[in-house]
């Protein structure tokens, strides 16, 4: 076992990102008061983020640039920052984001009181003309009582899963073997399993981290190279999730919500992310269907409105009333942007 020369190792992959990469690191080295490494690995990029790299490094000996000699991916990228980290915690940092100022202070109040395997916090979404809401999803972070760790699972697996709204400790990583998976949805299985598993965790009522929507956009992010991302990946992320929730009999009770998790998000590929291809829709839809029976838990799940019509329409396989309801719903969440 490493011994920890730092309170937070900070990780970022990165892979052409010449135009946000510079706000990242910046934010990065602002913050003071901590003692922090950065790890950062450049995934093979053939822009000019080796140049901005190089010379971000020429002004901070913290950080350390790892490349990789091919293109292995965002996940697997992330594990080799992990197999290099020497500090206490673990935070992940998209190389288009960026943090708060006081980011890792405040992480480090929390961290010395109450030394968690994990705390969560909230995030800015950031539009692409500068304006800064607080994600309306992560309301759940100013609750400030729960009556175990167990209810406070219940609330947080309802909330955005991604591998930077949290912190993790290192040993905590260590002791249950976290790692990403290869091929694209990477986090979906191994963010989850962090949540379930931890014995200790803590939340934090205000935001730390500014999350970019890009052009076109609605809470999410486009894929780089959308022609290289195996969509189908997707359903390999829920097997793998699926198969750990029926094996671990103290995790049964969340097979329910997962199901309904996995529903919307696999509404939302179908109808956002993938090509137009009808064919390829179609493919993918069929999959969807198929999903929906092998993992149906037999229950009632209170679920709302929305979620509800699209279970309604998988099981009864009405694809293009599903594409049209979600694109709907897609333009109504711009139009609100566009007004706020």
């Amino acid at each position: 076992m490493k011994d920890n020369k730092y309170q937070i190792t900070i990780i970022i992959p990165v892979h052409h990102e010449e135009r946000y990469l510079s706000a990242c690191l910046e934010s990065v080295l602002e913050q003071k008061g901590v003692e922090y490494e950065v790890i950062v690995i450049d995934d093979c990029s053939t822009d000019s983020t080796p140049q901005i790299l190089e010379e971000f490094t020429k002004r901070q000996n913290r950080i350390k640039i790892i490349k990789n000699k091919k293109n292995i991916g965002q996940g697997l990228s992330r594990n080799i920052g992990l197999e290099n980290a020497n500090g206490r915690y673990i935070l992940f940092l998209d190389a288009d984001d960026y943090l708060e100022i006081n980011a890792l202070a405040d992480l480090i109040v929390t961290i010395d009181k109450e030394y968690p395997d994990l705390i969560f916090f909230s995030h800015y979404l950031v539009y692409e003309d500068g304006h800064r809401e607080e994600a309306s999803q992560q309301s759940v972070f100013k609750q400030s009582k729960f009556n175990d760790i167990e209810q406070l699972k219940d609330k947080l697996i309802n909330i955005f899963h991604v591998p930077w709204n949290k912190i993790y400790k290192k040993e905590y990583l260590d002791q249950i073997g976290f790692h990403f998976p290869p091929g694209n949805y990477e986090d979906i299985f191994c963010s989850f399993k962090a949540l379930l598993e931890a014995n200790s965790i803590c939340l934090l009522d205000h935001a730390l981290y500014n999350y970019r929507l890009r052009p076109g956009t609605v809470y999410r992010k486009p894929n780089r190279k959308t022609d290289s991302v195996n969509h189908n990946h997707v359903f390999q992320r829920y097997d793998e999730l699926f198969e750990y929730l029926r094996s671990n009999k103290k995790h049964n009770k969340y097979i329910p919500h997962f199901y309904i998790k996995m529903l919307s998000q696999l509404a939302g590929v179908l109808c956002v992310r993938l090509p137009t291809d009808l064919r390829v829709r179609h493919s993918f839809f069929n999959k969807i269907v198929q999903y929906s029976k092998k993992y149906d838990p037999g229950a009632y799940i209170y679920v709302n409105y929305r979620t509800r019509i699209n279970r309604y329409l998988i099981k009864y396989e009405q694809m293009n009333a599903l594409i049209m309801l979600n694109t709907i719903y897609t333009k109504l969440l711009l139009l609100k942007s566009a007004f706020r």
